[in-house]
């Protein structure tokens, strides 16, 4: 394992490779109310047990308080809880360890294509035919400014494509919402998408927020569209749940909202979603030449962010043949 990473974070790779006292949780923390006492006696004796969320974070209104109020009342010190949040939660495990988590992960191959267990049809998102994760070199020479690729629509991201002119940039809105058919067969492939992303300097980034939740528990959610920009080499702009942008930087990653002026990252979307299309108009005004000379002067950042990232990802945590445990747990995290 890479010395580089903080010491809890090896310490909690180890565990979850292991498999050994990793358990699901379900939406009604049944596993956790089912195994409370051999919870007691690992607590006792001071050995860490982990709780995954695999559908990214709790998203039932108060869960994630119900867990953390339980987890107190019977005093379950050594419990650990892993969802993709970048921030540093009671009972959580740390924000990089969250983000090893999607090693494994595998996603649709085409955006068109519904839930499926054909395997097929899915690809590992983050593997070395994606991502050069062991040499981790960057591509320099990009042909375009920026990319802004989203897939499912909300109001937020009416508004961010609303009028949008980015220039000479990859500027996509599939407007997907499972109420409403749409012809998505000209949106690329996964594999066709990270190839863009990887020939952009600037990555403009939509992320996923379920607000309901994350007004309550106050636990940014990030996805793999954050880690697809840090690891193919972009100047990230992320807009997301409260203290997203902050969180990534307080664990080494480098993002360039700050740069292009944006204000009220602790803010919900509604309350910072002006400061982030002025982001975007900032964007639409420079040239190519002026963002990949922008790009360079910040090489070393963004060599760092792939250097993080690539880290993580070689881990490949996840392996259904150990000792995850939880009544129908799924093959994959998130």
């Amino acid at each position: 394992m890479s010395s580089n990473l903080p010491k809890q974070v090896l310490k909690e790779i180890y565990d979850l490779q292991s498999g050994h006292e990793c358990y699901a949780l379900d939406n009604e923390l049944q596993i956790v109310k089912d195994n409370l006492e051999h919870f007691k006696n690992l607590s006792k004796s001071n050995i860490t047990f982990y709780l995954f969320v695999f559908e990214e974070i709790l998203t039932e209104i108060g869960l994630f308080e119900e867990l953390i109020d339980f987890l107190d009342e019977h005093n379950l010190t050594s419990a650990k809880i892993s969802m993709s949040t970048n921030n540093k939660i009671k009972y959580g495990t740390h924000p990089l360890t969250n983000i090893a988590m999607w090693s494994r992960v595998t996603m649709r191959k085409n955006i068109e294509t519904t839930h499926t267990d054909d395997r097929s049809k899915v690809e590992l998102i983050f593997s070395n035919k994606n991502f050069s994760l062991q040499k981790r070199n960057i591509k320099e020479n990009r042909k375009y400014k920026s990319i802004c690729s989203v897939r499912r629509r909300n109001d937020f991201r009416d508004y961010i494509f609303k009028n949008i002119n980015l220039g000479n940039s990859i500027c996509r809105y599939a407007k997907f919402d499972l109420l409403k058919y749409r012809d998505l067969t000209n949106f690329p492939t996964l594999s066709d998408l990270i190839k863009e992303y990887h020939d952009s300097y600037i990555s403009i980034v939509c992320e996923t927020n379920n607000a309901c939740v994350n007004d309550l528990t106050k636990t940014p959610q990030f996805s793999e569209k954050s880690l697809i920009a840090f690891l193919s080499g972009t100047m990230p702009v992320i807009f997301g749940a409260p203290n997203i942008v902050k969180n990534f930087n307080d664990i080494g990653l480098y993002t360039w909202n700050d740069y292009f002026g944006f204000k009220g990252d602790e803010l919900y979307e509604v309350d910072k979603i002006q400061s982030f299309k002025q982001v975007i108009n900032k964007i639409s005004e420079l040239s190519t030449d002026e963002v990949k000379k922008l790009w360079i002067e910040n090489k070393d950042k963004i060599q760092s962010n792939v250097n993080i990232i690539s880290d993580l990802m070689n881990y490949r945590i996840t392996n259904q043949d150990k000792g995850i445990q939880g009544e129908g747990w799924p093959k994959r995290l998130f």
